[in-house]
C-alpha cells in the first residue's frame, strides 16, 4: 500500500467468519421492486431543523427507493408541500417559523385531493404532545432516534393502499 494512502486512514480488515455473524442485511432497507399499487415511488417531505438528522432520514429513505425532498423550517416545509405535493411529510415538532404541528393544521385545512401521510418525528415524549399531535392531524407519532424500518415500513404501507393507487391513477379521486 502507498504511502500516501494511509495519511488520515486506518485500515481495517474483515475475515468471513466477522461478515457472517453480522448477519444479511436489513431487508426493510434495501431497495423494492414496485409491481401493481406500489409502483408508485413514494415522495417524501422532510422537515427538521437538524440538518444531519434530515439528511440522515433521507439518505436511508432513498436507500429504500424513496424520493426525498428536505425543509429546514416550517414555513420552508409547508411551501415545499404546496408546491412538491407528497405522499408523506415526516415532520419534527420543534421548527423555527412553523412548528410541525401548525403545518399539519395547515395541510388538514387544504383539503388536497391526494390527502398525505403525516409522521411526527420528535423528542417530545409526553402523553400530552402525542394527543396534541393527533389532534393536529398526523396520522403516526415517532419519538427520537427512531427506527429507519419503522419509518421506512409506515411509508410502504401507506403507499400500497387503496387510496393512495386510485389517486395516483385517477386525478380526480378524493376519498
Amino acid at each position: 500500500m502507498p504511502a500516501e494512502w494511509d495519511r488520515g486512514m486506518q485500515w481495517m480488515q474483515v475475515d468471513n467468519e466477522e461478515l457472517t455473524a453480522l448477519g444479511p442485511p436489513r431487508p426493510a432497507l434495501a431497495p423494492r421492486r414496485r409491481t401493481n399499487a406500489s409502483s408508485i415511488v413514494p415522495r417524501v417531505l422532510i422537515a427538521d431543523d437538524y440538518v444531519d438528522a434530515a439528511k440522515s432520514l433521507a439518505l436511508v429513505l432513498s436507500i429504500a427507493g424513496v424520493q426525498t425532498e428536505i425543509a429546514m423550517d416550517g414555513a420552508e416545509a409547508l411551501a415545499r408541500a404546496e408546491l412538491w405535493n407528497p405522499h408523506v411529510c415526516v415532520l419534527d415538532l420543534l421548527m423555527p417559523k412553523l412548528d410541525g404541528l401548525e403545518i399539519a393544521r395547515r395541510i388538514r385545512a387544504r383539503g388536497w385531493i391526494t390527502r398525505p401521510l403525516l409522521i411526527a418525528l420528535t423528542g417530545r415524549t409526553t402523553a400530552q404532545d402525542k394527543r396534541d399531535a393527533l389532534e393536529a392531524g398526523f396520522d403516526h407519532y415517532l419519538t427520537k432516534p427512531a427506527d429507519p424500518a419503522t419509518i421506512v415500513h409506515i411509508i410502504e404501507s401507506y403507499i400500497s393502499s387503496d387510496d393512495v393507487a386510485r389517486s395516483a391513477c385517477d386525478p380526480f379521486y378524493g376519498p
